[in-house]
């Protein structure tokens, strides 16, 4: 009998003490304006790990990079540019991974469909003007790029 109670006992300060343990995670959340739009970030943690400066920091420096509404940015200077701009490891990135998407949809996906975007006025700068047959033949020309893939 002494022993079903000593086990008794054991059994019963583990489920206490296990019942007792402090969960030292909290959740930590994140909300801010970027890119036209909010953005939400939750992680859990013991402690607050990421600062929403750093966030921000982040995203505009996404922005900088690869934002189209952005006229400072390095793909606004690129698709303006007749010879090219330096490019960062942001804008290297999208590029390279187009590439691979242009190669998996068999040329579904592109890119380089900018000038008609703008052409039919779906871009930056909206327009009601429909592109006529010559304007769309001078864009058409430059999709062509089955050589970089």
């Amino acid at each position: 009998m002494g022993r079903f109670f000593y086990i008794l006992f054991l059994t019963s300060c583990y489920f206490f003490l296990s019942s007792a343990r402090v969960n030292i995670n909290k959740e930590w959340i994140i909300t801010g304006h970027a890119q036209g739009t909010t953005y939400r970030i939750i992680y859990v943690a013991p402690a607050k790990m990421i600062q929403q400066k750093d966030i921000d920091h982040l995203l505009n420096r996404l922005d900088s990079s690869i934002s189209i509404y952005k006229p400072y940015s390095t793909i606004s200077s690129f698709n303006k540019s007749e010879k090219g701009v330096p490019i960062d490891q942001h804008f290297r990135a999208v590029v390279k991974k187009s590439f691979e998407i242009y190669k998996n949809t068999q040329g579904l996906s592109d890119i380089s469909v900018k000038p008609l975007i703008d052409a039919w006025g779906f871009g930056v700068h909206k327009s009601n003007n429909i592109p006529d047959e010559k304007v769309l033949s001078k864009y058409l020309i430059v999709l062509d790029r089955t050589s970089y893939c």
